[in-house]
């Protein structure tokens, strides 16, 4: 089906062309934001057969309904428990507020490694 128009976006013929993102290791920038953020620990991009496996609880070779409700729930309650600083079962809004800005620090740190890369 075709996607609904929305005025407030461009259409793709009419954005500007993006800018050429220089070629970066990435290993070199998770080392670099973890000498600033001490318990940064990256989602490895090239674990997909052992994600796959994790998900595939059967071993039949295929993801069910099942198995991925399943692991989004682990994962909700993994997010959820990260969250819920003091452990009591909610989170507040201080708490969702620190994590967001958590979240912001590290994406800043990460884009200034990238520029000190790229710079070199």
């Amino acid at each position: 089906p075709a996607r609904p128009e929305r005025p407030d976006r461009p259409q793709r013929q009419n954005r500007p062309e993006r800018a050429e993102r220089p070629a970066i290791d990435r290993e070199a920038v998770n080392a670099c934001v973890r000498e600033t953020i001490a318990d940064f620990s990256p989602v490895l991009k090239d674990d997909h057969a052992e994600r796959f496996d994790n998900l595939d609880t059967d071993g039949d070779t295929m993801i069910s309904l099942v198995e991925l409700g399943t692991a989004q729930q682990m994962r909700a309650q993994e997010l959820f428990n990260r969250l819920d600083s003091d452990a009591e079962g909610y989170i507040s809004e201080e708490e969702m507020a620190a994590h967001l800005a958590d979240s912001l620090n590290v994406r800043r740190v990460m884009q200034d490694c990238i520029k000190q890369l790229a710079a070199q």
